[in-house]
């Protein structure tokens, strides 16, 4: 499992990225400067 942590990551690129390669990978810890909650279920 890949241990995830961002800053200013955006769109979330990277995230996407691993998920459309379909590895296996958690959110530990982001940061940025909008209104997202990142963490929020949906």
């Amino acid at each position: 499992m890949i241990k995830l942590t961002t800053v200013f990551s955006g769109i979330g690129a990277i995230e996407h990225a691993l998920d459309k390669m379909g590895l296996e990978h958690e959110i530990i810890f982001v940061s940025d400067n909008g209104d997202v909650d990142y963490f929020l279920k949906k």
